[in-house]
């Protein structure tokens, strides 16, 4: 086995930029709603457009069948269940659609250590015949086809050697001499020569899963490690999570330094991971991505990490953990100020405004065993919230006692 510098092994850094693109992705489709697909298959253009403004990671106007990454990225984020077919589809898509998956289901993926996560992807992709693999396809492939089984083995081959190199050792094939120059294709690559034989067929999937998704996912990085300018395949440290008895501790999203203001402003230095992006998500708004991440924490984001089940003390202990040190006064007070306000605040079905002609009315109304029960709270002197389905018991009260109710029914 060739030797390598030890102290420069390569690290975990595309594996946790990976990550956090499939989080940033599931994240842009939750706040469009459904994403339109054409005939084919593929995203449309709309829906590129519309995800890019989201989820600025390039300004390319590629269709997405031209953009093999980003392919990929949307590929596995369905077969991992974070999008999905809508239960009921948008009239507008007429292909159909996607949608994200419950937040829910996205917290159970990201509560997996990075090293989980990772084979849990790379196992979808070794086993599935969803992923082309550089195999010239005009129409998307459906999500539970199954795998050729030459290429299954050629995958599953391919990640044994993976596991048995050392992180920084040069990847090679037999029969294959440019690995790095190998670019991947989705459809039009009609051009792209045939495989002479079954070695060949398997060489050339092994390059495909080389050039893109194992690079994609971080299992294998390009690096110069002979200083002389020109870049190798060699694998990450990421390679360490394939081995029988892996060593995930070796392999850890490190995630950049977290600063709350006592303005109530957040910012998110690199390294940007998915667990502080999904976090920060549920309790602040994002105001800005680029370089590092700009978010700010207001009274309704709280609120809505409330809905979400989110006590005060999650929330606080939360965002500690994220800047690994105690909040700031200032927004400890303006966190429990929020927590405690919107605890008041009770939302009740099926009720209705009940607007009397006196208070005295209304005291006698309340008085009343039979009637009493009808209102659920009063709220003025003349006002109270009645039962919906008690309208014609109340009608028939104050009917009764002389009053002529009138109902004036809100408009749509």
């Amino acid at each position: 086995m060739p030797a390598h510098d030890e102290n420069a092994m390569p690290d975990v850094e595309e594996a946790a930029t990976f990550q956090r693109d499939l989080y940033l992705y599931w994240s842009a489709a939750r706040e469009l709603g459904e994403l339109g697909l054409t005939s084919r298959g593929f995203l449309t253009r709309s829906a590129l457009r519309r995800l890019r403004s989201q989820w600025p990671v390039t300004d390319d106007d590629r269709p997405e069948a031209s953009d093999p990454r980003r392919y990929y990225l949307r590929r596995l984020l369905e077969r991992l269940g974070l999008l999905r077919v809508p239960t009921e589809p948008s009239k507008e898509s007429a292909n159909g659609g996607l949608v994200a998956a419950d937040a829910e289901i996205m917290a159970r993926f990201l509560a997996h250590p990075l090293a989980e996560r990772l084979r849990i992807c790379t196992r979808l992709w070794v086993a599935g015949g969803w992923w082309p693999d550089g195999t010239p396809t005009r129409v998307a492939i459906g999500l539970h086809t199954p795998i050729q089984p030459r290429i299954a083995l050629a995958r599953r081959r391919l990640i044994e050697m993976l596991a048995a190199l050392e992180p920084g050792s040069p990847v090679e094939i037999p029969g294959v001499e440019l690995v790095a120059d190998h670019a991947p294709h989705i459809i039009g690559a009609t051009t792209r020569r045939k495989p002479r034989d079954i070695a060949d067929e398997r060489n050339e999937a092994m390059r495909a899963a080389l050039a893109g998704p194992l690079q994609w996912m971080g299992l294998v990085v390009k690096r110069d490690t002979s200083g002389s300018g020109e870049r190798t395949m060699v694998a990450s440290q990421a390679v360490l999570t394939l081995r029988n008895e892996p060593d995930d501790e070796s392999v850890r999203e490190t995630p950049g330094r977290v600063i709350i203001q006592p303005n109530l402003d957040i910012v998110v230095y690199q390294p940007l991971t998915a667990p502080t992006f999904f976090t920060l998500d549920r309790c602040a708004t994002r105001v800005s991505l680029d370089r590092v991440a700009h978010y700010r924490l207001t009274r309704s984001d709280v609120t809505r990490a409330q809905q979400n089940g989110w006590s005060e003390d999650d929330i606080a202990q939360r965002l500690e953990t994220l800047t690994t040190s105690p909040l700031p006064g200032a927004v400890r007070v303006r966190l429990a100020d929020w927590t405690r306000a919107a605890s008041r605040i009770r939302l009740t079905p099926q009720v209705t405004l009940l607007t009397t002609s006196t208070p005295a009315l209304l005291d006698t109304l309340l008085a009343d065993r039979a009637a009493r029960g009808w209102v659920l709270r009063r709220i003025g002197p003349t006002l109270a919230l009645a039962q919906t389905d008690k309208l014609e018991s109340l009608r028939h009260w104050l009917l009764a006692r002389g009053e002529l109710p009138a109902v004036e029914s809100a408009e749509q």
